[in-house]
């Protein structure tokens, strides 16, 4: 059989038109006509797997244009999300992007605004605006940890209206804190909503801690109640008015359940103690006597409220319980306004979030 006339030679491009050969793989067990694949040994090519491939199928120069280095995005960058990209750039290289230029200013005077030491309440509780547009102002401080917290959460929501296509209006500091023009009320809202995200972390987290420890959902809402009602949930939270209390308890340092917590912690404060070790406080004293210094009994009263608190049926009698026997506030009229707050955090865990099996008693 004679050779083969070799395929016809194809003319070199320009050299400045020159581009990279594409390889292109050739399995040769596959029919030749309908080019469907094969096994091995079948179709018209199955004398071997050692075939050339035709002359169709030989490595030639590509018929797509050259692409200058850098040029086009891949599919997958194009479908990626502002929050993804964000996410990989410095602060420094988002503020110099044009397309998160405004965010990254925004996000980093309300940072610095949450996060300072000196960063009033007013960022952290009670926030609202006015009839006059003015952000509503309490003195008490926020501790570190929920500063820490509400920063995470501005962050969030920067990144959510990045992706929603949400414009970030320009705002100076001084106009972000005081809340006089649209643009800063604007930002206000999105500060609130990082403050708010926040608490009901840490109201999510007591729910869920206390009644992981045992306590039926309406005695655990009247813990969580009283304790919102003392420090917003804050563990760093100082008394109004520059009372003695401290923490989310309100504990006091002259208290001899300060010294307990001392007693069992190594010599630590309580004041310094993380939310989350402020709760098994809580609870601690729920279900056993304070100590004195020689680990003696000196006090059962709040293990006896605990005691009365699981015997509890309906919110309002828990909430009275609480008040009462455990947190014993100086101000008169806690107990209705506490079981109002029980109330709402109920119906909102439950009809809102479906958080617990039972409806309210």
């Amino acid at each position: 059989m004679a050779a083969p006339e070799p395929a016809p030679k194809e003319e070199e491009p320009a050299a400045a038109e020159e581009i990279a050969p594409v390889e292109v793989k050739f399995n040769p067990w596959h029919d030749l006509e309908n080019g469907r694949f094969t096994f091995a040994n079948q179709g018209n090519r199955s004398g071997g797997g050692d075939h050339d491939p035709p002359a169709s199928l030989a490595r030639r120069p590509s018929s797509a244009p050259a692409r200058a280095a850098g040029a086009g995005t891949t599919a997958s960058a194009k479908r990626e999300k502002p929050s993804a990209r964000w996410k990989r750039l410095s602060p420094a290289e988002r503020l110099a992007d044009p397309d998160f230029k405004a965010a990254a200013r925004f996000h980093a005077i309300a940072q610095r605004s949450v996060l300072s030491d000196q960063a009033s309440g007013h960022f952290i509780y009670g926030v609202g605006t006015g009839p006059d547009g003015q952000l509503s102002r309490l003195e008490r401080p926020a501790s570190a940890e929920v500063r820490d917290q509400v920063a995470t959460k501005i962050e969030k929501l920067v990144k959510k209206r990045l992706d929603k296509g949400g414009a970030f209006p320009p705002v100076t500091e001084a106009e972000l804190r005081s809340g006089d023009t649209p643009a800063a009320r604007a930002y206000a809202t999105l500060v609130k909503d990082a403050v708010a995200d926040s608490y009901n972390d840490r109201e999510r987290k007591a729910l869920t801690f206390f009644i992981g420890k045992g306590w039926q959902p309406h005695q655990a809402v009247a813990i969580v109640a009283s304790l919102k009602k003392e420090s917003f949930l804050d563990p760093g939270t100082v008394q109004d008015g520059g009372g003695k209390g401290r923490g989310i308890a309100q504990w006091t340092a002259t208290d001899p359940r300060v010294a307990t917590y001392a007693l069992l912690h190594q010599g630590r404060s309580i004041f310094n103690a993380s939310y989350v070790e402020q709760l098994e406080f809580v609870n601690h004293e729920l279900h056993d006597p304070v100590l004195s210094s020689d680990k003696t009994l000196t006090d059962r009263s709040y293990q006896n409220a605990g005691s009365k608190l699981r015997r509890s049926v309906t919110l309002a009698d828990a909430v009275k319980i609480v008040v009462k026997d455990y947190e014993r506030p100086g101000k008169r009229g806690q107990v209705t306004e506490r079981q109002k707050i029980a109330a709402e955090i109920f119906d909102y865990w439950n009809m809102v979030k479906g958080f617990f099996p039972t409806t309210r008693k």
